[in-house]
């Protein structure tokens, strides 16, 4: 005899885990090809470098703005916008003028950065961007690995084998711009790579093409992501101005979508990215963005007026206070705080993971949720766990859950098992920013 026959014992662990949202994690597009696959993780900006990014570009400077700050993210996703070539536009010159550029290119062995530089004998773009592709076609290293050719006033860099790699093109002189062809648009882009990878909730990247800050601020409100981006744009400075792109922004009254407004001085900086760096790995709701420094990017400085501006357009900048590096309000383009559209997120997905996981688990356990009033205080109990922790946390101050009764129920809803709804109001705990203190004193 067996001795299931005498004791029959099943154990059912009752419980899956799901995967829950998480609210650290940057996702940076770039346009590149220094790797074809439409995203790679990264936990240091040292292993971008590793590899086949240029300490200099744009990722290899973005990376470095993420991870140095207090409260850096633990990895970064880095998703690639698509193009074809890397093309130099030569542009209004003069005899005597310097032509300048950096390359660098590597393949499965090897690796060069070069740096060019001609004087020009012309004031004929045309043949300057002949001289200057010459130039880069004569470098020894660079054989086999690039060819740069040139057609009217425009120099088109491509691999020479589908192995090598153009990986950095930059620190250009004034008279010469780089122009990527056949440059994927942004909401396609975005889509793709999140549909490669989502496991992402910042979003940030490396264009500053108003059509593309547009694009991501949309995705981001669809897809419940925050979307930072660092932006100078004379008309921001300027309250007359109504069609610049935070204006545009904030008529959209967009939530989840900030702009941190650079000055002149401060283009090509990752204020955006030290931004997400400064809360990335704080509990949502936890803390504000507001007085954080931001570590290895520069301070604007602004005048009186133009400050007022970028604030009446809700938009955040990074200036001294008190001899302190200080972002100035984290408002999101609505007029929102940046910590409470982040907490509301958070909360909204850690709620309905609580929920499902509560309808799986009972599920898994050949049990259910009856749909009596027993069943709904089962699920108004899931509900005050996790908005008990939201006060716990710091981002609710208060709630009231006022529960749905069975009877009152649609006998439609009861019949599809929907229940339709188990409201609750809360406070948020909020934060003091500024405050006024007067006193009297007396002999």
């Amino acid at each position: 005899m067996k001795i299931e026959q005498i004791a029959d014992v099943i154990i059912s662990l009752g419980a899956r885990p799901i995967t829950t949202a998480g609210f650290e994690t940057p996702l940076f597009i770039s346009a590149h090809n220094v790797w074809d696959e439409r995203y790679r993780v990264y936990t240091s900006a040292s292993a971008a470098v590793e590899d086949g990014f240029d300490s200099d570009s744009e990722v290899g400077k973005a990376l470095l703005a993420f991870f140095g700050q207090d409260f850096a993210p633990s990895q970064v996703v880095v998703g690639r916008r698509d193009f074809t070539a890397h093309t130099l536009v030569v542009g209004t010159v003069a005899i005597g003028d310097k032509l300048q550029v950096t390359i660098t290119a590597k393949n499965a062995s090897s690796k060069f950065k070069k740096d060019f530089e001609i004087t020009t004998t012309t004031t004929d773009p045309a043949a300057e961007a002949t001289d200057l592709a010459a130039e880069i076609n004569g470098d020894v290293d660079l054989a086999g690995l690039i060819t740069a050719t040139a057609v009217g006033n425009v120099i088109t860099l491509s691999e020479d084998t589908a192995a090598d790699r153009i990986t950095f093109v930059g620190d250009l002189s004034s008279n010469l711009s780089l122009v990527l062809t056949t440059l994927e648009d942004m909401d396609d882009a975005v889509v793709a790579i999140n549909a490669a990878y989502s496991d992402w909730f910042f979003l940030t990247s490396d264009s500053k093409v108003p059509a593309d800050i547009l694009d991501l601020a949309s995705f981001a409100e669809a897809e419940k992501k925050i979307y930072i981006v660092s932006l100078y744009e004379a008309g921001i400075l300027i309250n007359t101005t109504i069609d610049d792109t935070l204006s545009q922004l904030k008529d959209l009254q967009y939530d989840n979508t900030m702009v941190v407004v650079q000055s002149s001085l401060q283009v090509g900086e990752y204020h955006d990215c030290a931004a997400v760096g400064s809360m990335a790995s704080l509990q949502p709701g936890s803390s504000i963005m507001h007085l954080k420094t931001l570590k290895g990017v520069t301070v604007s400085r602004f005048s009186t007026t133009e400050e007022n501006t970028i604030r009446a357009k809700n938009g955040t900048f990074y200036v001294y206070i008190a001899g302190v590096g200080s972002v100035v309000d984290g408002k999101m383009v609505s007029g929102q705080f940046f910590d409470n559209i982040r907490g509301k997120l958070w909360l909204e997905a850690r709620m309905q993971e609580d929920v499902f996981a509560f309808l799986k688990q009972q599920s898994d356990l050949g049990k259910k949720v009856p749909y009596t009033d027993v069943g709904v205080q089962q699920l108004v109990q899931v509900m005050n766990t996790r908005l008990n922790n939201a006060i716990t946390v710091g981002f609710l101050a208060s709630f009231k859950i006022t529960p749905i009764l069975v009877a009152d129920v649609p006998l439609t809803d009861r019949l599809d098992r929907y229940l339709p709804d188990i409201p609750f109001t809360a406070t948020l705990q909020s934060a003091v920013q500024t405050l006024t203190i007067r006193g009297y004193v007396s002999v």
